[in-house]
């Protein structure tokens, strides 16, 4: 009995060690999903060198060291009105982007944007002061494999037309120091991206690029935590076509969330009578960034696209034409007409060419 009851307890005391190590290994797993500290390694494969608790919890990753480059500002002698500030480094990317001329592909702006690192699109240029806390955070702590150079911010300096960078070599009581630097200067670029745990889905924001590197450019609230979201395509992935179905009517709609099924009502009776090679067609076949989902824009849709995106890319006093997915009669549908600093909504005989700008809808 005695060697009985003797057995029983070791058994019981070690199924209450199991239970507390499997316990135990259950927060650990949990803590580094959901919270992570300065120098941890965050989703991207990067490091975390910010944390914010308020309001939400937010996070800083800094990109791999293998991803650093070099290269310069751009747009020399243009004021930009960007900002010094943390959590602006997002928003002053993307005002510089706008800005930037087609013989600028290597500025550090554009080039952070350009980056997916481990499927992460989401990189932008830091801020003065996000540069300066990847240096505190970081660098003084010997994190993050740093070159001991000049990093460029995307804060612009006080003196037009220069730009803020950050001396990582120079190590004072005070940190290292800020200096305003020539815009066609080369300095190192180390790409940020800023995500919150708060939800699972990311909350995209009009004129950020989308899954598929086009243009967030509507969205919807689908409940508490997600939304519904319409991106267009990029810029370089724009193609000429006609409408098709001359002289038959098809009665599609004008709602910006119709575009997809209008789409699929074109391409359904332009399949039963042998036309190819239309807008909604190709739409149809596009394959861009690995997303094989896009259709033609109905009407409502390119007014938000001209709103959010296309107000920002057309600067020349040509006007350019672009398809809608949503007919006007059996000869002509719905076309959007834009100018420099205008745009209508018109019809148009179904068989001319005119411009198409594909979307893709994503949840």
């Amino acid at each position: 009995m005695k060697i009985f009851s003797r057995a029983l307890l070791l058994y019981m005391i070690f199924l209450f060690s199991t239970l507390v190590i499997s316990c135990t290994s259950v927060k650990e797993k949990k803590y580094q999903v959901d919270k992570y500290k300065i120098g941890d390694i965050g989703p991207a494969g990067g490091i975390i060198f910010y944390t914010e608790e308020f309001p939400i919890r937010k996070y800083y990753e800094i990109a791999p060291v293998g991803t650093e480059i070099q290269g310069p500002w751009g747009l020399l002698g243009k004021k930009i009105g960007t900002s010094t500030s943390l959590g602006t480094g997002q928003n002053n990317t993307e005002l510089i982007i706008k800005l930037l001329n087609t013989n600028e592909p290597d500025a550090a702006a554009q080039m952070c944007r350009n980056l997916i690192i481990n499927g992460f699109n989401d990189w932008f240029l830091p801020s003065l002061d996000e540069v300066y806390l990847m240096y505190s955070n970081l660098y003084l702590k010997n994190i993050g494999s740093f070159n001991h150079m000049l990093y460029w911010s995307s804060s612009e300096s006080k003196t037009n037309p220069l730009t803020s960078v950050f001396d990582f070599g120079e190590v004072t009581v005070n940190g290292g120091k800020e200096y305003p630097s020539s815009r066609n200067e080369k300095h190192q670029v180390r790409a940020i991206r800023a995500f919150s745990m708060n939800t699972n889905i990311r909350e995209y924001q009009f004129g950020e690029r989308g899954p598929a590197g086009g243009w967030i450019f509507f969205k919807q609230k689908k409940d508490m935590n997600s939304w519904s979201y319409l991106e267009a395509a990029p810029l370089e992935t724009e193609f000429s076509s006609q409408w098709g179905l001359e002289h038959t009517t098809i009665s599609t709609a004008r709602g910006e969330w119709q575009s997809k099924s209008n789409t699929q009502k074109i391409i359904a009776l332009l399949d039963s009578i042998g036309e190819n090679g239309t807008a909604a067609q190709i739409c149809d076949s596009l394959v861009i960034n690995g997303y094989d989902d896009w259709f033609l824009p109905s009407a409502d849709a390119l007014l938000q696209i001209y709103k959010n995106v296309l107000v920002h890319e057309v600067s020349t006093s040509e006007e350019k034409i672009y398809w809608s997915s949503t007919e006007s009669d059996y000869t002509t549908s719905l076309g959007l007409s834009v100018l420099k600093n205008n745009a209508s909504i018109n019809p148009l005989l179904k068989n001319q060419n005119h411009i198409v700008r594909a979307i893709r809808e994503f949840y």
